[in-house]
């Protein structure tokens, strides 16, 4: 298992709605820019498979990829989270990811997206209902 395998495994895509698999959104970006980070995960993702002897068994892929991350975290905390984190936001943040989802990068303040107005009669139980808390003894929280 390459960490392609792996990555592709866990931001499968999904075609019903558009959206994309990790290796054509985001892994051209994360070989590119983040190198060392990439060759550190992938040597231990070779250590895994050397040490569970990964040739004689025959694993499905999905099982795989769940030992491999369970390796990876037990082998170096700290890497795994720090990796996770920038394939996450490498992944979340993809223009084709967002298009697929209906989303944007578009800030929406200051002049950016405009949201729909709300629907403030479905706060109407929440202002009739009145106060539900008890006042704080002020000399308590002096």
């Amino acid at each position: 298992m390459t960490l392609l395998d792996f990555l592709d495994c866990w931001f499968p895509g999904d075609k019903s709605s558009g959206a994309p698999i990790f290796s054509e959104v985001a892994w051209p970006i994360l070989i590119n820019d983040h190198a060392d980070i990439v060759f550190k995960v992938q040597k231990l993702i070779d250590k895994f498979q050397e040490d569970e002897n990964l040739s004689l068994l025959s694993i499905s892929r999905d099982k795989l990829s769940k030992c491999c991350c369970m390796y990876l975290k037990q082998a170096d905390l700290h890497l795994y989270n720090d990796f996770m984190l920038l394939v996450l936001s490498l992944y979340l943040n993809s223009k084709d990811l967002l298009k697929a989802i209906g989303e944007s990068q578009e800030p929406l303040f200051p002049s950016g997206q405009i949201l729909p107005d709300i629907n403030y009669e479905l706060l109407e139980n929440v202002y009739s209902r009145g106060k539900i808390w008890r006042d704080v003894d002020k000399r308590i929280v002096s």
